[in-house]
């Protein structure tokens, strides 16, 4: 897993989690635009 990218293809199957820590300064960003480019 070392030399893998932070990007998983259409080919590949989803991951099982996906964690992302949240700053004080981006928390805005962090809980509402990503929560819905994360679902797509």
């Amino acid at each position: 897993m070392e030399n893998r990218e932070a990007v998983i293809d259409f080919n590949e199957p989803p991951p099982i989690l996906v964690v992302e820590g949240v700053s004080p300064s981006t928390h805005t960003d962090d809980y509402r635009s990503k929560q819905a480019e994360y679902g797509r």
